[in-house]
């Protein structure tokens, strides 16, 4: 072999080589739509050879089509010889894609395109996500401040008696906790997902950390008992007590939404060597086991039975699920359907 033929050989097998070995979905097209040559990840997700799909229309076989689409990005390219791309989704490849056409000339002259399809579906997946989570974010801002400006409104008439407007400032204080909840368990996620969570630990009352939740949160339901079941001779955590504080109030914010009926809600904890075992239960529906795979997912809100008069993001359970194990604890769910359920974390005892 000549050495210029050598070196063309080895170019060709590079140009095959890296040809077949690219991840996206790629084809070579003539003018007509015919397929000359299409690579191994096309191939194996139309899951057909190579050489079955030579000669063929690229309609009929990635579309199932006996005419090309009107906004096919290769049918414009033969129309203007531009570049051209679109985002489709695409049922017979399996996912949403972002399909490119590039002009290919040989003297001047457009012979075809190279077709590039790449795989955005975990994409639109993510852009669904936060497009669903800003709306909900949104609504739940907007739920609580209306009924903070409204209390505090009305509470203003000189006309409204003094016990009346006690009772509308009480449901502005309220609201303002949630309102504050909502805005810290988001503060906590952006941490977290920009790396900036630092936990500072020292020796922390596990109980007054719990006497503080449960004050906090006893207007937010008549219908429930908030129970503090915590011994006076727990040993305290190495903790930050502010993020111990959230990861409880979360806890028992979400046991009073998702017990609708009532009853008890109970934090407790114990010792188990160098841990602390903290639990918060309550008497509601309790949770499937499919369901209790997801809890710890962002924006997941369970529950069906009662969903529908459950307010939230879904976001508290994720935030306690950072928190813990940023303390090098970890969190779990024990729940049973139609006995409640009883969500336990564990925190690292303080030494010395």
């Amino acid at each position: 072999m000549k050495p210029t033929e050598k070196i063309k050989s080895d170019l060709r097998d590079e140009w095959e080589l890296t040809f077949n070995t690219v991840p996206d979905l790629m084809m070579i097209l003539d003018t007509e739509h015919r397929i000359l040559r299409v690579n191994k990840a096309m191939a194996d997700r139309l899951e057909l050879k190579p050489e079955q799909c030579i000669g063929v229309h690229c309609y009929e076989v990635a579309h199932g089509l006996l005419h090309h689409h009107g906004f096919c990005p290769h049918a414009l390219t033969c129309q203007d010889n531009r570049e051209h791309s679109v985002e489709v989704h695409e049922p017979r490849l399996g996912g949403d894609f972002l399909i490119s056409a590039t002009p290919i000339f040989d003297g001047g002259k457009l012979i075809g395109s190279i077709h590039i399809a790449r795989d955005i579906t975990e994409r639109k997946k993510m852009e669904q996500v936060k497009d669903e989570f800003i709306s909900m974010v949104s609504h739940e801002l907007k739920t609580p401040l209306t009924v903070i400006i409204g209390a505090l409104s009305t509470a203003m008439d000189e006309r409204v008696p003094a016990e009346e407007a006690r009772e509308l400032l009480n449901d502005a204080v309220t609201h303002a906790g949630i309102l504050a909840n909502l805005v810290d368990n988001l503060q906590e996620l952006s941490r977290q997902q920009s790396g900036r969570l630092i936990i500072q630990t020292q020796p922390t009352d596990v109980r007054e950390l719990t006497k503080n939740v449960l004050q906090k949160l006893k207007n937010k339901s008549y219908v429930h008992q908030l129970v503090d079941n915590i011994p006076r001779t727990l040993p305290p955590a190495s903790a930050e007590s502010i993020r111990v504080e959230r990861i409880i109030y979360n806890l028992v914010d979400n046991a009073i939404k998702y017990s609708p009926n009532g009853g008890k809600v109970k934090v407790s904890a114990r010792q188990d060597g160098d841990y602390l075992v903290v639990g918060v239960s309550d008497q509601g529906p309790g949770i499937s086991p499919d369901d209790q795979a997801k809890l710890f997912q962002s924006f997941e809100r369970l529950g069906a039975a009662v969903k529908g008069s459950i307010q939230g993001t879904g976001l508290g359970l994720r935030v306690c699920l950072i928190l813990v194990e940023a303390h090098g604890g970890k969190i779990w769910v024990e729940s049973e359907k139609g006995k409640g359920s009883t969500f336990l974390f564990t925190l690292p005892v303080a030494k010395g």
